[in-house]
């Protein structure tokens, strides 16, 4: 896996490309997130990839560009943009672009996700909304220890 952080050249956001990661539709995780959602039905959801937006090197790519800062990232908008559909016990590669701009408080993740043969199935593009944690009257505010 490969990442870099680097500027987006046409508007100067900050940002992280994070992949090629290795993701898989097995069925116990297909399975598992369905039930979550209460879905039925043999083929793989078509918000399935959203799981795969929470690995390990996703979220310390977001910890990094949050840069300590006390914020919640609050799910705001996602869409799912399909050529092909997923299918179960397939390998996938996906690559992460993740973009903050200091102008609006969000993180804008957007995964393209290929066969191995690089054939393009789906395109996912999640927004963060970034809410202080110490704003005045927030529930997350963190109060100073003695």
């Amino acid at each position: 896996m490969q990442e870099t952080l680097e500027p987006t050249p046409a508007d100067g956001r900050a940002g992280r490309r994070i992949g090629p990661i290795p993701v898989r539709t097995t069925a116990a995780d297909v399975e598992a997130f369905r039930a979550s959602i209460f879905g039925a039905g043999a083929a793989v959801p078509l918000t399935f990839p959203m799981r795969w937006l929470a690995l390990p090197a996703i979220a310390a790519a977001v910890a990094e560009l949050l840069q300590g800062a006390d914020w919640v990232p609050v799910h705001e908008a996602q869409s799912f943009d399909y050529d092909r559909p997923l299918t179960m016990d397939e390998n996938y590669v996906m690559t992460v672009d993740i973009e903050a701009s200091p102008a609006s408080p969000r993180l804008t993740l957007k995964a393209s996700i290929a066969t191995p043969r690089a054939e393009l199935c789906v395109r996912v593009e999640t927004v963060l909304r970034l809410i202080p944690f110490k704003q005045e009257g927030s529930p997350f505010r963190r109060e100073a220890s003695a």
